[in-house]
């Protein structure tokens, strides 16, 4: 198994009482490359920002071997 740069497990994002994503499941391994594509209004743009903590998330997120679930934009 590659070394994983990136684990995303069970996100779940919710605005408000609109549930904007159900249980994501994603990893990157290092030095790959990942493309993420969709409609409008598919989630894209949510999922980035709940990955650096932008926005509040449920799940877990492990960046470079380091759990980073909790941790806000500019966090170390």
């Amino acid at each position: 198994m590659a070394d994983r740069m990136l684990t995303v497990e069970s996100l779940d994002v919710v605005y408000g009482d609109f549930q904007a994503l159900f249980g994501l499941d994603l990893h990157v391994d290092t030095a790959e490359t990942v493309s993420i594509i969709g409609a409008n209004g598919a989630g894209k743009s949510t999922l980035l920002k709940a990955v650096s903590g932008l926005l509040p998330r449920t799940g877990k997120v492990t960046f470079d071997g380091q759990d980073i679930s909790r941790a806000g934009p500019g966090d170390t």
